[in-house]
Formats: structure tokens, sequence, C-alpha cells
């Protein structure tokens, strides 16, 4: 007798991450698994035959770079990614993960996300995927150990050389990590206490990942003036170390700096050439997002966020601080930065710096630090420094996967707040509709497999990526024509188009263009 079938996906246009080119087949799913892909002679199931004619059925869109680690456990849909056709997330890059917790970072923790409904009562890795497999998830995830918390659970966050016991420590707590379920180290090295870590830091570490079988992803430790020095530093790690290596959101930061890719490129591809594991990820938009934090000098990082605030209260310490952001930036720079999210202060939100300076009769640098004092710290801007030619170029390389570098969103309740980059709604539906069908960058098959089979394969996910048997039935159905990112940088706050159905671990969470609230995703590990 035939083992029953859950569904039968007739009649669409069959993309199947490989990179080859579509087909018209019929897709079987039986208990959350791909069972069949046939060539459509199927006899309909009544109740159980989905007729998807004029979409294109592709693998689940894996989201490689984001930041929803504490997001997830306020909306566990994930709606703004979920109607981008992403059905994993991989969150705890750029050196941020909601783990390893010292006490003290737990309590300031639970202090801050308190209001939203999330009680942090965790510390370590295991502790957090409870609380997150008891909430539930309506998308597949995974998580790196950021390098930034491992690194402050240990050494702190001062700017100094971590000891040999230190390291020694930090070995152990990315081993017991990565022994729960973790699937490597993400480092970002522009943000403390990370930056403090040298190349030979992070390199040990990374032979733990290494042996484990996993993944390092590095917000390398300069996108701008030492972009190629970055980059080299990204290399020799991952020649040091053996790790896998993901470069973040391959980008050259500032016009002066934008010629700066060809070398880039160049240098990967040498390694690549060389055998070493070097692939990358990049959203696609004109403008980062970061702290505003990020206008400082790296010295005022020294000793934690207090300290930090401090320096910008005491007048001698700012002047120093303004000398070198004169130094670094002119006048023209702080109209390109927009205030995203301005904590305890939503009337900044979607206002350019320049502008707020204006208005308060001070220069810009003074206005950054005023609101970097208001704020305690906690301020998200939005910086166009970025090419969209440069962009494409980046993009079109065949080792540069889609990924979105943002949170999973909301247009309500707690996850709707600020005005964050549109790269948190709309990236894979702009690949998609803009880069693919309208601009013609790249096919449709090959926009599918860099956001499916291509970071499955790095992450080594193995039953994900790919419409074949025996693959988990983590599927999208999209309109080819109409599928387009809605969401723009004064008004993110808009869900993608085009999406019909979106099946996650066999059960659908989008149907007919409903979302359907089921919760069937899992925390993945390494095989």
């Amino acid at each position: 007798m035939n083992e029953p079938v859950d569904y039968l996906l007739q009649g669409a246009r069959v993309i199947d991450g490989t990179g080859g080119p579509s087909r018209q087949v019929d897709v079987t799913v039986t208990a959350g698994r791909i069972t069949a892909v046939s060539s459509g002679q199927n006899e309909p199931s009544p109740g159980r035959t989905i007729d998807l004619s004029g979409l294109v059925l592709a693998p689940g869109f894996i989201d490689i770079h984001t930041h929803s680690d504490y997001l997830q456990l306020v909306e566990p849909r994930s709606l703004s990614k979920l109607l981008d056709g992403v059905t994993m997330e991989i969150s705890g890059n750029c050196g941020f993960s909601a783990f390893p917790l010292t006490e003290a970072a737990r309590n300031r923790e639970a202090a801050h996300w308190a209001a939203a409904g999330v009680t942090v009562d965790w510390t370590d890795f295991a502790g957090y995927r409870k609380r997150q497999e008891d909430f539930g998830t309506g998308i597949n995830r995974a998580f790196f150990v950021g390098h930034g918390f491992l690194r402050g659970f240990v050494v702190g966050h001062d700017d100094r050389r971590a000891s040999a016991d230190e390291m020694n420590r930090m070995r152990a707590v990315l081993e017991r990590e990565m022994d729960a379920g973790a699937i490597g180290l993400s480092t970002g090295l522009i943000y403390p206490p990370g930056c403090f870590g040298d190349r030979k830091e992070i390199a040990e570490l990374c032979k733990i990942v290494a042996d484990l079988g996993g993944l390092y992803a590095s917000h390398i430790r300069g996108e701008g003036a030492t972009l190629l020095d970055a980059i080299e530093e990204a290399i020799w790690i991952c020649r040091e170390s053996g790790a896998r290596t993901q470069i973040s959101h391959l980008k050259a930061s500032r016009p002066e700096n934008w010629h700066k890719l060809d070398r880039a490129f160049e240098m990967i591809e040498s390694a690549r050439a060389e055998g070493l594991p070097v692939l990358s990820d990049r959203y696609p938009y004109d403008a980062t997002s970061t702290g505003l934090d990020q206008l400082l000098p790296e010295w005022a990082y020294d000793g934690g966020i207090e300290a930090q605030l401090a320096r910008l209260r005491n007048p001698e310490t700012v002047l120093r601080i303004k000398g070198e952001m004169a130094k670094k930036y002119d006048a023209d720079y702080y109209s390109r930065v927009l205030i995203a999210s301005a904590s305890g202060h939503p009337e900044l939100d979607g206002r350019r710096l320049h502008e707020v300076a204006r208005e308060r009769g001070v220069d810009p640098a003074s206005a950054a630090i005023d609101v970097l004092l208001a704020t305690g710290g906690s301020c998200e801007s939005v910086f166009f420094v970025l090419s969209d030619e440069n962009m494409h170029r980046v993009l079109t390389h065949d080792y540069v996967m889609v990924a979105s570098d943002a949170d999973a969103r909301a247009i309500s309740g707690p996850a709707s707040s600020g005005k964050p980059h549109p790269r948190a709604y709309g990236t894979f539906s702009k690949a998609l509709g803009r880069l693919s069908r309208e601009l013609g960058l790249f096919s449709l098959e090959e926009a599918v497999r860099k956001m499916t089979s291509l970071p499955a394969s790095q992450l080594k996910f193995n039953d994900r990526g790919l419409i074949a048997p025996g693959m988990a039935a983590d599927l999208v159905a999209f309109d080819p024509l109409e599928v387009i990112d809605r969401a723009t940088y004064l008004d993110p706050h808009r869900y993608s188009s085009g999406f019909r159905h979106i099946m996650v671990n066999g059960r659908f969470v989008v149907q007919h263009g409903e979302i359907t609230d089921d919760l069937p995703g899992r925390i993945l590990t390494l095989d």
C-alpha cells in the first residue's frame, strides 16, 4: 500500500535551488518531507492538492545573516521575514548573541526586554534554546555564538589582550555552547568588546569551530579605509584555523573607498582558488544600519557602555572625541545619517542627524553625542554610504548569498517600533523583483540559488535548500511577475507582495496569501 500523501503541489514552475533551469513538475510532501518530484501525471487528492498554476515553487529562503535573537521571542512568526519568503533565520551575527551572559548582562537584558514581555532567564545557549523551543517559532532557526558576548563573558569590556587562562576559558565556553547546538562563531570586529580581540585570538577560537564542523561569520574589522586589511585578516583566520568562513555583508563604505571592491574581489577569489572555504553575503540596499555610537573613536568604548557614556559627559574628553570625529567625517557626512530608532525618544525616529543639529543650534558631532546621552547609547541609525552599482556587482558574484542583516519585525505590536532599515521587510523580494526581473542582474534560478542551496551548503544543513526527494518541506510559492518589496527608509513597516503559499517542515504558515498562525519551526543544529 502506498504511503499516504499529505500534499500534492501541482502546476508550478519549480525552481529547485540548484541554479539549473526551472521545470513544470509536481511536488509531493509527506510527513514534513518532500517524497516525490514527478512529471505531473498525478491524480489530484481532494482537500490535499494545491493548485500552484502561474506560480514559482522554490525552496524556502534561508536568511543566513540576521539579528532576531530577542525579537523572535516577541513575535514568534517573524512576519516581516516570513512574508518575504524566509523559512529559516540564522541569528547571533556580528559578534552579538543572546548568550553567554554574565549575571550582570542577564539582568541588563532582562530589564531592557521586560516591557516587551520577554523573560530573560538564561545565561547559556542551552537555557536560551529551551526558552525558544517553549515559546515556539513559525520558522526554522539556528544560532551563532557571538564573539563579543563570549569575550565579555570571560574577559570583560576592557581594551586588552586575553590572558592564557582567559583564552582557555573562552575555548571551553565556545565548545560548551556548540555542544549545546550553536553552529559556530561570529565576530563584530568594529564593535566592543569584540574589537579588542586580535586576529590570533579569533583564529584560536575558530580552531574549535573547525574541529566541531561549524562556521565562522565575520563582520570584518573595517569596511571603509581599512577594508582590504580587514579582508586579509578574515582570509588569514580562515587559513590559520581551517574554519569555513563567511565575510558578512561584503561592501565598501563611503565614496572614497568604493573603488576598493575590485581588489576585494581579487583577494576573495584568490583565496577560493587556493581552496579556502570563503564565501560572503550581502543585502540589496545602498545604506548600512548600525548603532549611532559607531561615529565615536574605538578607544571611547573601553570599559563598556557606562564608561563610554561617562566619557561623553566629560567636557575635556568630548573635545578629544569631537576632534577625532572631525578628522574622519566632513560636514556633509552627517546628512547621510538617518536616526532609525532612538530609545525613549521616538520623535527623533526618521530624522537626519544634520537636521537635528540645525534645530538645536549645535554642530552635528555635538548633536550625535547629545542623542547618545539621551538614549543611554541605544540609538540605531541608517548610514547612506554605499553605492547601488557596487551592490549590484557584489551580488552578481556566485559566492555571495542574499541576506538581510536585520531582525524580524511586524507592522503592529512590539516588533513595529522605530523606522528600521527596510531590509528587515524586503531583502528577498527585492532581489527577486527589482534585481532579477526588472534589472536582469541574474536569472530567477540564480537568485533562488543564492537564497537556498548556497547558504544551506555553507551551513552544512544537508536536508535544506533544495527541492528533491528526502529534503525537508520548506517551500515558497510566489508570483514571479508580482513579487516585490514595498518597504522604504521612511515607511519601512510594509510587507512584501507576491507570496501566496509558504510551508515550513511540511505545514503551511501562509496559505492563499493568509497567515495561518501555525508555529512549525525548529531549532536546527549541525548534523
